[in-house]
């Protein structure tokens, strides 16, 4: 199966390694997040605007909060029900701007299945791990 570019950097690990590498000329094209995106664009105009968006996929749920296994589901319960909860309070909208959110709604795993869809395509073309 032929290959898609001549050379594939791993191990970039965050979205701002993924910047600056696109901005270095270390690689010429990478990932990034709408959300990303969006801080960069509000919180770094000038970073964001040397970017080109050259594709976009479909919209999927943002990253997910986890906790570990540890954690009794009553907790988790509890801290869900408190993410949600954040957007009635009086502090979160001085808040929510700088971050580029509304709130936050619970979320289940199938909420993620394209996500994975997506990782096995990639699997199926020759790239296995993530950029």
């Amino acid at each position: 199966m032929p290959v898609l570019y001549r050379e594939v950097v791993g191990n970039l690990i965050t979205a701002r390694h993924v910047v600056d590498a696109v901005l270095n000329g270390s690689i010429d094209v990478g990932p990034l997040d709408a959300y990303w995106h969006s801080i960069l664009s509000l919180h770094r105009p000038e970073i964001a605007s040397q970017l080109r968006i050259v594709e976009s996929t479909d919209l999927i749920a943002a990253p997910a909060f986890i906790a570990s296994q540890q954690m009794a589901p009553a907790e988790i319960d509890c801290l869900r029900q408190a993410f949600v909860n954040c957007a009635n309070k009086t502090w979160f909208p001085s808040i929510a701007a700088a971050i580029c959110l509304s709130g936050f709604e619970p979320r289940t795993r199938t909420d993620y299945d394209a996500a994975l869809e997506w990782q096995a395509e990639a699997t199926a073309r020759g790239y296995p791990t993530p950029a």
